[in-house]
């Protein structure tokens, strides 16, 4: 009993010392430790009793795996490859989301990845939006380090570059929200803009929000929006639509459980997000790979795809991708192989 209280007060500590900068805090979750330890505890007691009692999530993570797929190749496309892990290709520059390719601290994969990392074409760039272990996996920078013959930039947010120099890269680009980086390939222009995300990071009680956490947009032929990780917030979106046209979102749909609130979007705010983004498509993303809730992978995606149905502006708009699978932009939308219309 003395453990458990000693833990509960260093987390009250730890989330009342590392507060957000000022310029942070307008998106940031409330306690996000406090919150966190909630959701590992439940989650907990849930994994403990899956183990007595079985459970499905295994086998229905698995329906959503086909095999290993071929790396995308055509343009103005996206591949997801599971969680926040997403191969997107515009203007012939190819880049590389979230990069977790293997098992986590804590947590092993349901779903594997949806291509073999040997097959990784040339990546371009590489887009990090926290440092939480789901999103930020430094085993995973560093075998892409050594695979690749070109070292990819990798941009990020602010506070993370000495940890991404760490893994071996040199072209390290850190920005605070509503900065843009420019770059071209072949002469065709791209930008990749830093943009808020409600959310919070760290990697250890101590290093609670000293880092910044973000989502990405990435302008080319096609404007891609990658969330990363957030909760919903009306205003921010708002916000992130009068910064930038979306074609096409990728947003998260998970964890969703009693706290989490302020950390994730859940499937009853995709409506919500799609209403205010009014991308061409919306892709969800954050889910069928890691139990980080006590919200199983099949009842995300399930839950996600009744709401839809029953709101025909986002089901027309929603795209639910195989790992592995690809979404290709185009005037008149079919869905490509691997893909699944909801």
């Amino acid at each position: 009993m003395p453990r458990v209280i000693y833990i509960v007060l260093i987390t009250c500590i730890a989330t009342a010392v590392h507060s957000a900068p000022y310029e942070w805090g307008k998106y940031k979750s409330n306690m996000p430790l406090l919150n966190a330890c909630s959701t590992a505890a439940i989650t907990g007691l849930h994994a403990l009793r899956n183990s007595i009692f079985g459970s499905q999530s295994m086998s229905y993570a698995l329906d959503w795996y086909h095999g290993q797929q071929k790396p995308l190749y055509e343009n103005e496309s996206i591949q997801w490859l599971g969680h926040a892990s997403c191969l997107i290709k515009t203007q012939g520059c190819t880049i590389l989301t979230d990069p977790v390719f293997w098992n986590i601290p804590f947590h092993n994969r349901y779903m594997p990845l949806g291509i073999n990392p040997e097959q990784l074409p040339e990546i371009d760039c590489i887009l990090i939006s926290h440092d939480h272990y789901d999103h930020f996996n430094k085993d995973t920078l560093r075998y892409i380090r050594k695979q690749q013959n070109k070292e990819p930039i990798v941009l990020c947010p602010y506070g993370m570059e000495s940890s991404i120099r760490q893994c071996g890269y040199n072209q390290v680009i850190p920005k605070q929200w509503w900065e843009t980086v420019y770059y071209s390939k072949n002469s065709f222009p791209i930008s990749f803009s830093c943009v808020p995300a409600y959310h919070w990071s760290g990697r250890s009680p101590f290093s609670i929000n000293q880092s910044l956490w973000c989502g990405w947009i990435v302008t080319g032929t096609t404007h891609y929006y990658f969330a990363g990780d957030t909760a919903y917030n009306a205003a921010m979106l708002e916000n992130i639509t009068q910064f930038a046209k979306i074609d096409i979102a990728l947003l998260p749909i998970g964890p969703c459980c009693t706290g989490t609130q302020q950390q994730h979007m859940g499937p009853t705010d995709i409506p919500r997000a799609i209403q205010i983004l009014q991308p061409d498509a919306a892709i969800p993303i954050h889910w069928g790979v890691f139990a980080l809730g006590p919200d199983t992978p099949e009842k995300t995606i399930h839950d996600l795809h009744t709401i839809c149905t029953s709101n025909p502006v986002s089901n027309q708009k929603l795209y639910t991708l195989t790992a592995g699978g690809i979404f290709q932009h185009a005037k008149t939308y079919k869905p490509p192989s691997g893909t699944s219309k909801r």
